[in-house]
């Protein structure tokens, strides 16, 4: 996968020096270790058993969220088999890897020393006052020290000269004197901790975190270095990521734990008002989740970087800042011109803003300053606005400061792909800016991500909505059905919605009967929806055979697929998947062995079904290939035979994982006449092993997620030759004949030394000859891919 191929190139370092990390189809992940937490009102001690018997043990227990633990586990012992088994433990809610994340940068050009972020002149390059208006914004504040803003980060160097007098200093610790004043566990934090090695000194060993403070809060009017976006504020700093910039989620949950105890502490407690979070990697953690959610909860911002894949998160989601909890930021990155930075992550659901992130000048290691570029420094303009908006309004809660943040803005071509179309401003005329905002609605439809759904009936489609003006919700959110009928959206805390009065408006719609539906706003957003008539699909049951006959669709079409795409392709005959009755006559592919009649979706990750993001998926092995490892693979199709007994042929060719250089073959075909689907496997075994024969793959058909099975998971399962005929009406096996009970006993037969046959054969293929080529119809193309600019150095996340 190109986009984890650009996190792990930034920690080839790392890895060399702690093999610990591994990629792996779970992501990146630490291995040996998971994170369980146990349900609420159950005992630790109630999995005492679970560990001894798996050979595990307890390495952290954590006060927040309460329950969870980090677990050891055995050296024998697959992080997958673990998961599984705490898993089935009715004292678990959950259980889940220990996910890696990467912090990485490369310096830009010096040239561009000049602060643009702040004030840009245009000159000698780029777009005048595509910026944040700093200047403006310090004619109505400056800042104010008493405004605490956490890092969270490769920590800080807190004696450089631009940042020492804007660090926090624990007024709950005597400096030096090796005891912990303050009982929260850590001696001597002065400035914050490092949580790397349980210290009380985040000294910065990489200079990520160091470039960040200085974005937020480099000291100005001092005669020398750099301003940060506050000429004065509080600065904590939290150490997890590395000197190769690489952490883990159990890092970065005591990284939340610790700002967390800080605001909540009873002695000389400290409020702090948003964590930077220029971080990111791996897949949707759980337990970070609730780690953030108890952030909401302490009235915490978490203002996150967005990625720097070039991808569009409503599709390709990058974590932690696609995490759908409402007291979230996520920031893309724009350059001096105005534009979106080449590689800027972006989401019209998913990204909220946008902010200065290319060539940016800024504090580093040994009292030095460098330019550095990607969303990890656009996150912290956003996080420094967060404070001076605190400063000049400081009975502000966090949900005004986000929707000041989102709604102010000013409307851009750099932020056209975010959810409020604009990058940020501090201050500005005609209303606009944080701190000079004046009736600015902003009103955007966030979820559901896609505008067509495609459901099942009686499934429950969750509508999203933003609706603020400046800082406060702007009221009534209304949704109309067809025309005619309505319902609404609410902002109380209840149901689906996450917190009352925050902005953010939800509904959970059940559609009454099946068929076609228009959802519209009065702002003019539209979401179409078409619910199936699932209740009458039926459940596919496969089985395994030995292929005689491979499809040939090499004069067919090739589509255009790389890494992490779909495409969709479209016949002239009606495929009846699950016996529907209409049948379809579009079906989407994806470069991952998997395609489906109902979802535009691309899952690297394969899981076991069914997949929560599927209402149907044909998986004939699903898995993280790709087509751009210099095999020439690629997905083509074919339309083979005449009416009424065509057959479209889709044959994933010449693919391979995305850590291997081992190619595949196979195919599945589809049946203009019948309901079957088949699966052919041409080309799996390979000197790979651990992506061969389906060892990473998910195999199986869901029709619903009520009906699905699967062949295997991660299961080396199939070979070359091997066929899955899967049908919704497989053949029932003859009922064995009734023998009446003879009154009269009889002797014994001698045995026949000739053993009577197998009355079960085995299954064979279709023995249809090969159908002649059908010339195939025109596809709907793939989406030409857009050039990608002239490399420049990789950028900071």
């Amino acid at each position: 996968m190109y986009q984890h191929l650009q996190r792990l190139l930034s920690g080839l370092i790392f890895f060399a020096a702690l093999p610990i990390f591994a990629h792996s189809d779970l992501g990146e992940v630490v291995q040996g270790q998971i994170v369980i937490r146990i349900k609420t009102g159950r005992k630790a001690h109630a999995l005492t058993r679970l560990h001894q018997r798996l050979g595990s043990r307890v390495l952290q227990h954590f006060a927040e969220p309460p329950g969870l633990e980090l677990i050891k586990l055995q050296h024998n012992m697959s992080i997958e088999a673990a998961i599984k088994a705490y898993q089935a433990d009715p004292s678990v809610y959950y259980a889940e890897p220990n996910y890696i994340y990467h912090a990485s940068a490369i310096p830009n050009d010096p040239k561009f020393s000049d602060q643009w972020g702040l004030h840009n002149t245009g000159t000698p390059s780029g777009v005048a006052d595509a910026d944040v208006n700093a200047p403006e914004a310090w004619d109505i504040t400056k800042g104010d020290n008493s405004v605490v803003l956490g890092i969270i980060d490769t920590g800080v160097e807190y004696t450089h000269r631009d940042l020492v007098d804007n660090m926090w200093q624990n007024p709950g610790e005597i400096p030096d004197n090796g005891i912990d004043d303050d009982n929260n566990g850590y001696i001597d934090d002065i400035y914050g901790v490092n949580v790397l090695n349980d210290t009380g000194n985040p000294m910065d060993d990489n200079g990520h975190g160091t470039h960040v403070a200085g974005i937020i809060g480099a000291r100005c009017d001092n005669g020398i270095g750099v301003c940060g976006v506050n000429q004065a504020t509080t600065m904590v700093a939290c150490k997890f990521l590395d000197a190769n910039g690489s952490g883990d989620t159990v890092g970065a949950i005591n990284c939340l734990n610790y700002f967390a105890d800080l605001s909540k502490r009873q002695d000389k407690p400290v409020k702090v008002v948003a964590t930077n979070n220029s971080w990111g990697g791996g897949t949707f953690s759980q337990a970070l989740h609730d780690a953030i959610q108890m952030h909401q909860k302490a009235g915490i911002l978490f203002i996150a970087a967005a990625g720097n894949e070039a991808s569009n998160n409503d599709g390709f989601q990058s974590y932690p800042s696609s995490t759908r909890l409402t007291n979230i930021i996520a920031v893309a990155a724009h350059d001096n011109n105005d534009t979106l930075a080449a590689f800027s992550n972006y989401g019209l659901h998913t990204v909220h803003v946008a902010a200065p992130g290319r060539n940016v000048y800024s504090t580093f290691l040994g009292n030095t300053y460098r330019s550095l570029s990607g969303t990890s420094m656009a996150t912290p303009f956003v996080t420094g606005l967060a404070g001076l908006i605190k400063a000049q309004n400081p009975n502000a809660d966090w949900m005004t400061v986000k929707n000041l943040i989102l709604s102010s803005g000013m409307p851009a071509p750099s932020a056209d792909k975010t959810i409020s179309g604009r990058r940020v401003r501090a201050a500005d005329a005609n209303g606009r800016g944080a701190l000079t905002c004046a009736n600015q609605p902003l009103f955007k439809v966030t979820r559901p991500v896609s505008s067509n759904v495609i459901m099942s009936a009686g499934d429950t489609v969750e509508f999203e909505a933003i609706s603020v003006n400046c800082g406060a919700p702007a009221g009534q959110v209304t949704a109309h059905v067809n025309g005619q009928d309505q319902f609404e959206l609410a902002d109380n805390g209840q149901g689906v919605d996450q917190i009352a009065g925050d902005g953010i408006f939800t509904s959970a719609w059940v559609p009454a009967a099946g068929g076609h539906y228009v959802v519209a706003f009065d702002s003019g957003d539209s979401i179409t929806v078409d619910v199936l008539d699932t209740p009458s699909w039926q459940k596919y049951t496969g089985i395994q055979g030995v292929n005689t006959y491979y499809r040939d669709a090499s004069g067919g079409t090739e589509l255009k697929v790389g890494d992490e795409t779909l495409a969709t392709i479209t016949v002239d005959f009606p495929i009846h998947f699950a016996d529907d009755a209409n049948g379809f006559n579009t079906l989407y592919v994806t470069s991952n062995g998997s395609l489906s009649f109902t979802e535009k979706a691309v899952i690297w990750r394969n899981g076991l079904l069914p997949a929560q993001e599927f209402t149907s998926l044909i998986a004939p092995f699903w898995d993280d290939l790709t087509a751009i490892g210099g095999s020439g693979g690629g997905i083509r199709y074919a339309v083979l035979g005449a009416s009424p007994n065509r057959e479209l042929v889709v044959e994933w060719h010449d693919m391979t994982h995305f850590a291997s250089t081992a190619p595949m073959t196979f195919e599945v075909v589809f049946f203009e006449s019948k309901s079957d689907i088949l699966f052919n496997y041409k080309t799996v075994t390979t000197t790979d092993s651990a992506y061969s024969n389906g060892a990473s793959a998910t195999i199986g058909i869901q029709s619903t997620k009520a009906l699905f099975e699967q062949f295997s998971f991660n299961t080396p399962s199939v070979q070359d030759g091997t066929t899955i005929l899967w049908s919704t009406h497989p053949p029932t096996p003859p009922a064995p004949p009734v023998i009446e009970p003879d009154p009269t006993p009889t002797p014994d037969p001698a045995p026949d030394p000739t053993p009577a046959p197998d009355p079960t054969p085995s299954p064979t293929p279709d023995p249809t000859p090969a159908p002649t080529p059908d010339p195939a119809p025109t596809p709907e193309p793939a989406p030409a891919p857009t050039p990608e600019p002239a490399p420049e150095p990789a950028p900071a996340l």
